[in-house]
């Protein structure tokens, strides 16, 4: 656990959007992208070894970390039987989840007035219907419960966020929208901070933006828009010479 303390000079008029933001890491590698299975993503129930192909190498619940080796009724999936079982969700997409958990505080001196997040509009809408839980009529014989095999929630709007693929290495996602104003004066900001990103060499980053008629700040596209503009300025002038 571990807690920022920052600043509002300005006012934030609602909606705020919250981010977290992840540098260092390539979530284009094609063997990342490639590594899900779309068909289980949308509901479809697939034993370990049909997920081999799309999934590898995490395929079964013995390749995921073991704190993710828990279901959604908060049951361990440690014994023999689970571990060989197949991971739901698979793949190494899945299987680094971005899971901080990120709390925002109106006081840096207490901790009593939370300002919440909400998830509902994080997702395009475009995806979220791609995603569904294991159906009932998809579940294997003598299982009931979606809940008593899946590690993740697939339908969980902040998953939906991380799986759509990043194209550049530094990037940022949604974690939430704030629906009120943010007044000038302290904020805390509580962490639990779990996801590691020492391996890769990364920096975990947080982010409060919100937009105008014009869309949000994105420093990314206008470096894009320059660069794009310069090179057709030169191949203009290259067939006009």
């Amino acid at each position: 656990m571990c807690s920022v303390g920052f600043k509002l000079n300005n006012t934030m008029t609602a909606p705020i959007y919250v981010y977290y933001k992840i540098d260092n890491m390539y979530q284009n590698h094609r063997r990342y992208v490639k590594s899900r299975s779309y068909s289980q993503l949308a509901g479809k129930y697939h034993s370990a070894a049909d997920l081999k192909g799309d999934c590898d190498p995490v395929t079964k619940v013995g390749d995921l970390y073991r704190a993710q080796q828990v279901n959604l009724n908060n049951q361990s999936m440690t014994t023999k039987a689970y571990l060989e079982s197949p991971a739901i969700p698979c793949g190494l997409m899945a299987k680094s989840f971005f899971n901080d958990t990120l709390n925002l505080y109106k006081n840096e001196a207490d901790n009593k007035t939370e300002i919440e997040f909400n998830t509902d509009n994080i997702a395009w809408t475009t995806d979220v219907g791609k995603f569904n839980n294991i159906k009932k009529e998809n579940l294997p014989k003598g299982v009931n419960d979606y809940k008593s095999i899946q590690w993740q929630d697939m339908e969980d709007p902040r998953f939906i966020v991380w799986m759509r693929n990043a194209g550049l290495p530094n990037f940022r996602k949604l974690y939430g929208i704030i629906d009120e104003d943010l007044k000038p004066g302290y904020y805390k900001l509580n962490i639990d901070s779990q996801y590691n990103v020492a391996p890769f060499e990364g920096k975990k980053k947080f982010a409060l933006s919100n937009a105008n008629v014009l869309g949000g700040k994105n420093e990314m596209l206008y470096y894009i828009y320059f660069i794009a503009g310069a090179i057709t300025t030169l191949m203009t002038l290259g067939f006009y010479c």
